[in-house]
C-alpha cells in the first residue's frame, strides 16, 4: 500500500507527503497491533501510531475523498489497547466470525423475505432461528445431563401429526379446465379415476386398475379446493388434555389479486407423500 501511494500524482497541485505520512502510521498501528507479545513499550507506539494517523487525516477531507473519517473500523481501532491488555494479543483473532455471522444474520435472513418490507421478516426470521437453536441446544443438554436418559433410549419428541382441513373449502367450485391452468393440475382427472379405481378395488394391481379407471366418468365438472392443509399434533405425556398445536401447513394457492388490485405470486408447497396399500402393503 505504501508503495502505490509514494509517487502518487494528487489533484489540484496537492503534495503527496502528508498521504504518505498518513498511510505510514496505519501500518504502523497494524502491524504493531499483530504483535504475538507485547509491552507497556509497544502499546505506547500503538497508541503513538494510531494519533499520528488521525492527525495527518485532514489530506482525505482536503482531496473531497470523504466528508469524515467517523468510521466504526477507524472508531474500533481506539479500543485496542484496552482489550489487548484486558484478553491478551490478538494474534489468535480474525474477520471469520463476523464475516460468519454476515451470512446468518444478513444474507440467509434476506434470502428467506419476499423481498418487500424485508427488514421486518428478517428481524422475524432471525429470531425464530435463534429460539430454535436454543431449544436444540435445550434438548442436547437434556438428553446430556440426565442419568435416566443416558441409560435407556429418549422418548421421541416427534409426535405423530394428524391432518385437519378447515369445516369450508377455499373455493367452493374450480372447474377442471381452472385446476389444470391455475393450479398446474394437469392430470387431476386421471389421478382421481385412478384414485377411485383403487379406494373401490384394493386387491387390484396397477395394470388392472389403470383399465378401471378408463370407465370412469364423472358427471360434473367442478370440485371444491382446499387451499391449505394443516397438521395437528398432542404430546403422548400430556394427562392434562391441553388443546393439539398446529406443527406444519401446506399451500397450494395459485396467484392472485390483493385488495390494492397488486399480483401476488403463488405458492405450491413440496410434499412427500407416504402411501400404504391397505391390502397388499406397498409403499410408494
Amino acid at each position: 500500500m505504501l508503495g502505490i501511494v509514494h509517487d502518487i500524482q494528487l489533484l489540484s497541485g496537492y503534495h503527496n507527503g502528508q498521504l504518505i505520512q498518513a498511510v505510514q502510521n496505519l501500518l504502523d498501528f497494524v502491524y504493531l497491533a499483530r504483535y504475538p507479545i507485547h509491552t507497556t513499550h509497544t502499546l505506547d507506539q500503538l497508541e503513538d501510531a494510531l494519533t499520528k494517523f488521525h492527525s495527518s487525516t485532514t489530506v482525505f477531507i482536503d482531496l473531497g475523498i470523504c466528508s469524515h473519517l467517523n468510521l466504526p473500523k477507524l472508531h474500533f481501532c481506539s479500543h485496542y489497547r484496552y482489550l489487548i491488555e484486558y484478553f491478551g494479543t490478538t494474534d489468535n483473532y480474525n474477520t471469520e466470525y463476523t464475516e460468519h455471522l454476515h451470512i446468518d444474520l444478513a444474507k440467509d435472513a434476506y434470502c428467506a423475505t419476499n423481498f418487500c418490507d424485508e427488514i421486518s421478516q428478517m428481524t422475524t426470521w432471525v429470531h425464530q432461528k435463534e429460539q430454535i437453536l436454543q431449544h436444540d441446544q435445550h434438548i442436547q443438554s437434556i438428553m446430556t445431563c440426565s442419568p435416566l436418559l443416558r441409560i435407556s433410549d429418549p422418548p421421541c419428541f416427534i409426535h405423530q401429526h394428524f391432518p385437519y382441513l378447515p369445516k369450508f373449502p377455499s373455493i367452493s367450485a374450480v372447474s377442471m379446465k381452472t385446476l389444470e391452468e391455475n393450479y398446474s393440475a394437469i392430470f387431476f382427472q386421471a389421478a382421481l379415476c385412478r384414485f377411485i379405481a383403487q379406494y373401490q378395488n384394493p386387491a387390484l394391481n396397477l395394470w388392472q386398475i389403470e383399465e378401471v379407471a378408463s370407465t370412469i366418468h364423472f358427471h360434473f365438472f367442478k370440485v371444491p379446493v382446499y387451499h391449505f392443509l394443516k397438521f395437528q399434533s398432542h404430546s403422548l405425556y400430556d394427562i392434562l388434555g391441553t388443546p393439539s398445536l398446529i406443527v406444519d401447513s401446506i399451500y397450494a394457492k395459485p396467484t392472485y389479486k390483493d385488495k390494492k388490485n397488486n399480483e401476488v405470486s403463488g405458492r405450491f408447497d413440496v410434499v412427500l407423500v407416504h402411501f400404504q396399500n391397505r391390502m397388499h402393503n406397498n409403499r410408494r
